[in-house]
């Protein structure tokens, strides 16, 4: 049998058949619970001691609020000193961007290695499209497109 004998935080603890208590993970729905068996002497602790704990969840929830309230502030400081363009000037910058993507485009396309097959068959294929030796009529030859 496997006793309950107290949930604290989230946390349950349990007894199991050598009277050990064990730290279980946060969802119990996998165990087979039978019985719930609450343990005097815990919850004295627990109650000694739940001062404290709220003592330090609200220093806890404070220290994270200020940290908020600063991060906010840090924010605001980088957006009040950034300049805001106009309409023209971000068409601009765009268009700016876009052409140095596509030079690094190219310059990763030609830079890109072929295997000496691939270079033969579009040899090939350029030598049939320019003249046709077979009347084949249900096969195309498409160059590769890289991109």
């Amino acid at each position: 049998m496997i006793y309950i004998v107290f949930t604290f935080r989230n946390h349950h603890y349990i007894q199991d058949r050598t009277n050990k208590i064990k730290l279980v993970a946060r969802q119990i729905k996998y165990l087979q619970i039978k019985k719930i068996m609450p343990i005097y002497e815990i919850e004295e602790i627990l109650n000694k001691y739940k001062k404290d704990e709220d003592l330090i969840e609200q220093k806890i929830k404070e220290k994270n609020l200020v940290g908020a309230i600063e991060n906010n502030e840090k924010k605001t400081e980088i957006l009040g000193n950034t300049e805001i363009l106009t309409s023209q000037e971000a068409v601009e910058r765009n268009s700016m961007l876009l052409k140095e993507l596509e030079t690094v485009k190219g310059n990763l396309r030609s830079k890109a290695i072929f295997s000496p097959s691939e270079l033969q068959w579009e040899k090939i294929c350029k030598k049939y499209q320019e003249k046709p030796a077979l009347p084949v009529k249900t096969w195309k030859c498409h160059l590769p497109y890289y991109v």
